[in-house]
């Protein structure tokens, strides 16, 4: 019965492990994105592809020269692949 708690408990701590490594790491790319000043929103994507994706939003003016002339939000969307992904 001990080595069956043992076992489980050794399980338990692995995937709790291996959960925070990957939260970690997936935070990482967030926080990057969350330094931008520029950047007004993210939100992540869905994906199977790639093990991050998110859509960020940001503004940008219609005329950098003449700013007075409005702005609009731009869309763009970030996807990682991993850091062991072939380049």
């Amino acid at each position: 019965m001990n080595k069956l708690r043992n076992r489980i408990s050794t399980c338990l701590l692995l995937a709790l492990l291996l959960a925070t490594t990957t939260l970690s790491a997936q935070s990482k790319l967030l926080q990057e994105l969350g330094s931008i000043p520029a950047i007004t929103e993210t939100k992540p994507l869905e994906t199977t592809e790639f093990s991050e994706k998110y859509v960020t939003y940001f503004t940008q003016p219609l005329d950098h020269r003449h700013p007075e002339k409005g702005s609009f939000r731009q869309r763009v969307i970030v996807a990682h692949a991993g850091l062991t992904a072939p380049r």
